[in-house]
């Protein structure tokens, strides 16, 4: 079964009234992976605030990208964006910097 339905519209963040999706704190005590430099990273997120998917868009350590990659698809969660108070799919661009 898929993570967001093929009948299911995908939204940008901010377009048509849409509210992004909110982080949720993880609940496991295992951090993220130690990397160098900064990333970019598209993600879809279904409307249960679920990732379905992580694309990598900008990195020059590509096994560090992979790893923050898998990082995100495991450990982060989401309160589903919004539109007009029902939840929706979006996908949307984050940046991942080293610490």
């Amino acid at each position: 079964m898929p993570c967001v339905a093929a009948s299911e519209t995908v939204y940008a963040p901010g377009e048509r009234g849409i509210k992004p999706p909110q982080p949720l704190p993880s609940n496991k005590a295992k951090g993220a992976p130690e990397v160098q430099g900064q990333m970019s990273f598209e993600l879809l997120v279904n409307s249960e605030g679920s990732v379905c998917e992580v694309k990598i868009l900008q990195s020059k350590d590509r096994l560090s990208a992979y790893k923050v990659a898998k990082y995100i698809e495991d450990d982060w969660k989401f309160e589903p964006a919004t539109k007009e108070g029902k939840p929706v799919a979006v996908r949307f661009r984050v940046n991942f910097a080293s610490r």
